[in-house]
Parts: C-alpha cells; structure tokens; sequence
C-alpha cells in the first residue's frame, strides 16, 4: 500500500506540477475538491458534462465513496437519490420483464421509475390492463371468493359443528347447517368424490374415521379441543388470580430461589473496586408431572347424534384439567410440606402467623406483619397484600369489610375504612374443609409465594386423538403438564381467626 501511496503521489505531481509534499499533505487530509478547483490546481484540462448537471459518477461507486469519512454532504444526498433510481430500475425489470411485448408496459414502467406510483399502484395497473376487454366465465360482475386453507368441505363441516355446539355463530350460507353428524360423516365422504361407500351406518361411519381422503376424525378433534379449552377457561378456580406462573422446559426437578438477598448496595467511591456481594444458598425444588384422562367418540355416537360427546364431555375435561391444578396449589397452602429451611409454610420461625378474627384490627395486624417481614440480609421488605383469601363460610364478611367505605362495626357510620377496596377478596371453596374460621393475606400475582410451572410455558391443556383397535371410533387424551411448590413465605400471612 505504501508503494502504491507514492505511485499515486508521483502521478498527481507530475500532471499538476504541485511539489508531492503538497499532495500527500492534500491526501492524508482527504481532499475533496470541485471541478474548477481540480482546474485550477492542473489535475484535469476541460470540465464535462453539459451545463445544468451538477454532479456525475461512475456506476457502482456510491458504495466506494460512501466509504469515506470527509465526503460533501452534497455528494452524498446526490449518492442516496442516484441509488434510489437504481433500485427502482431493478425493481421496474423484475416487474415488467414478462409484459415488455405490449405496448402499455412501457407508459406504466415509466411512471413507476419515476417515483409517480408505488409498487402495489405499478402492479394494479397491470392487472387492470390485462383485463381488458375479457369477461368473467360467470358473467359480468359474478365472482366467487373462498378464503381459507383449501379444504372448503372440511372448513364447512367444522364451522357447522361449532355451531352447534354453541362455540361459534352460524354461518348462514353454510350448506351442512342443521346436519347430525352421521350426515356430516356421509358428507365428509361424498362431497370429496369417495365411492364404495357402504350402505350400513356403521360401515359408513367407520370409514369416514378411518379413509385417507376423509378427515372426519380430524374435524372432531378441533371440535373437541375448542370445547375442551372453553371447559378450561369457565371453570370457577381461583389460583390464577393469586399465583405466580413459571416454566419449565423438561421434567427434572428445578429449583427456584426465594426473596433471601441482598440487603442494600454498597456505595462506590471513585477509584474504587466493585466487591462480590454474598447471596443465600436457599431454594426451592420444583418438577412437574403429566396428569391426563381418556374419553372416546365412537360410531354409535355418530349414529345417535350424541353431541354430548363433543361439547360437554370436553367441557368437563377441561374444567377438570383447571380443577387439578387448584386442588394441587391449596394442597401445598394448606399442608404440612416443610419448606427448604426444614419449616412448614406457615410456622412461628416465619413470621406469617397472626391469632385474629377477620375485622379491621385483624387485617392492620396481618398486614403489618407481612410488610415487616426481612429477608436474609436483614432488608425489610415491604411487600405488599393484594389479595385476601377466604373461605366460603366468610365470603360475606370479607365483602362487606372491603366493599365497605365506613367501618362496619363502628358506631358512627361515617368513619371512613381505611382497606375500602384495597384488597380482592378470594373465596376459595377447599378452606372450608380446613378451617371455617382461618383466612389469608396475600402477595400481588407474581410474587414469590406459590408457583405453578408449565412445561415450556404452555398453560393450556392438550388434547391429542388416536384411531386405533381398542374403540370404534376415535379416542381423545386430556393431559397437562404442571408443577406446584410454593417459593417464599414472606407473601403469605395466615390468621387462624382467633381461635
């Protein structure tokens, strides 16, 4: 590079007749200079092009010139609209390559290379040229449009299902609306051009869940699913509303760490070292575990017309699959299951217990303990509740405490209540069997208290199917994939009513 430096020097020199001194000065400080500088200076002997053309450049140097770091901020607004105009030349070729035999290619061509119309504009005008002077098969102004994946007699054998289920609303021009579903497995099987079909109901049915063009089977399960999943989302559990969701990507045990940390950061002084903070070794183990349940749809239910077997028994699973989940996050709430420091969730070493009935001393109580509570590192951690949990037996009191805006014992109605609306009350059906008397505080949702892991996050039950020997039909399998196990007690204050 240097050799090729003094080449380039002694070129320059010996055209303008400037001592090299003054060009390689000229060069190091990257020296851009006009047409008429570069005349004046004996670096060029004529100026070209013709008047009114402000600059010029060789094709494909915009890349090399953009390279630079003391370009004119002329040149390079002229390089942004020169390379605009090559790519819209690309473009234009792309486009109008397979129509360069007629005649009105070139005006729309023009116009687009212009900048005057957009590519979707270019595009439509060509359409609407190649249209001209045809006529629709159907006659002017009929069309016919099906938007979708394809599979119309499966799309509509679905869509009329749903909305018999109640999932979805009818679709009015829907030719298989009102049909049961043995003529809906016919139709699964004539409308896609299938012939030897039997003549007996079973035989029909039987092939329509198992003929390779017939996707009958497939259309019952999407049923299923949806009714499965809307079973999930209508159940009456509560542990969404208070419980922090997390994931797990496999089935080994996994451990979560608690609200043990840090208690303030240290000040650094200018000049000085970072330190390593110490942070507490406590966890948390949790794992999941597959919970699931079979149910079939087989030919006599076809034949019958039983939609039982696509709405509610789903339903029913899916509201069962939620239903398994409570009762595993209040099994952990209310057992004995010792924590990684070897105590019980609630336990006087934690903090958490309060002995004291459900009114608003009760409440000032169990909130300030949980607001007071430290962690490891001595920081107080002022958490806090969000939510009270009740049982069934209370649910009246606990409303009228927090909906109250006067206290409701109180002699004078116009003293106002301080925990008006500032907490949810949660009426949890299982705290019956426990207590008729304790109640609970609790952290916001996400807190640190109790977890409820999905594997790889999904916290939806899954419905797979299965055509095989054991059933004449198609069987269906509800699994989920969950883990509970409560991570901190500092979110939890329990009251054993003041027993």
């Amino acid at each position: 590079m240097e050799q090729m430096g003094k080449t380039i020097i002694g070129t320059y020199a010996a055209k303008s007749g400037l001592p090299e001194t003054d060009i390689k000065a000229m060069m190091d400080a990257e020296t851009w200079l006009t047409a008429a500088e570069a005349k004046e200076k004996g670096f060029v002997d004529e100026i070209y092009p013709a008047e009114g053309q402000m600059f010029a450049m060789a094709p494909g140097c915009n890349s090399l010139v953009a390279k630079f770091t003391r370009t004119p901020e002329q040149l390079r607004e002229a390089m942004k609209t020169t390379s605009q105009s090559e790519n819209r030349e690309e473009k234009a070729e792309t486009i109008f390559s397979a129509f360069a035999s007629h005649d009105w290619a070139t005006a729309i061509r023009a116009e687009f290379v212009g900048g005057s119309i957009n590519e979707e504009q270019a595009r439509q005008k060509i359409l609407n040229k190649l249209a001209e002077g045809t006529t629709p098969c159907a006659g002017p102004g009929a069309y016919n449009v099906y938007s979708g994946n394809g599979n119309i007699v499966g799309d509509s054998v679905k869509a009329a299902l749903l909305a018999r289920t109640g999932l979805e609303k009818s679709e009015k021009d829907n030719r298989y609306n009102g049909y049961t579903l043995r003529e809906l497995a016919r139709a699964s099987l004539v409308d896609r051009g299938v012939s030897g079909i039997p003549g007996n109901p079973l035989g029909m049915v039987g092939m329509a869940f198992t003929h390779s063009i017939s996707d009958f089977g497939g259309i019952l399960a999407d049923v299923a699913h949806k009714s499965m999943l809307k079973g999930w989302q209508d159940s009456p559990e509560t542990f969404q509303q208070w419980t922090k969701k997390g994931t797990l990507p496999d089935f080994k045990t996994g451990h979560r760490a608690g609200l043990d940390g840090f208690k303030s950061l240290r000040e650094v002084r200018p000049g000085a070292e970072y330190k390593y903070a110490t942070t507490s070794d406590r966890s948390e183990p949790i794992a999941l575990a597959t919970y699931g349940e079979l149910f079939s749809i087989d030919r006599q239910a076809i034949i019958n017309d039983d939609m039982s077997a696509l709405n509610s028994i789903p339903q029913k699973m899916g509201a069962a699959a939620s239903r398994t989940i409570g009762d595993l996050v209040y099994a952990v709430l209310l057992s004995k299951q010792k924590m990684g420091d070897g105590k019980t969730i609630f336990d006087v070493t934690h903090q958490n217990l309060v002995s004291a009935a459900l009114d608003i001393a009760g409440l000032s109580s169990a909130r300030k303990t949980m607001r007071m509570q430290k962690n490891a590192a001595g920081a107080v951690l002022n958490i806090p509740p969000r939510f009270l949990l009740v049982p069934v037996e209370m649910e009246d009191r606990a409303t009228q405490l927090i909906r109250s805006t006067s206290l409701p014992d109180a002699q004078n109605s116009g003293v106002f209540n301080p925990y008006n609306d500032a907490l949810t009350v949660v009426t949890e059906a299982r705290l019956d069997a426990d207590s008729l008397k304790a109640w609970y505080l609790l952290a916001g949702q996400g807190e640190d208290t109790i977890e409820v892991a999905y594997l790889d996050g999904i916290d939806t039950p899954y419905l797979d199917q299965q055509q095989g020997f054991t059933v004449d039909g198609v069987t269906f399998k509800v699994r989920i994939d969950a883990g509970v196990a409560p991570l901190d007690w500092r979110g939890l204050v329990k009251s054993d009513g003041g027993a």
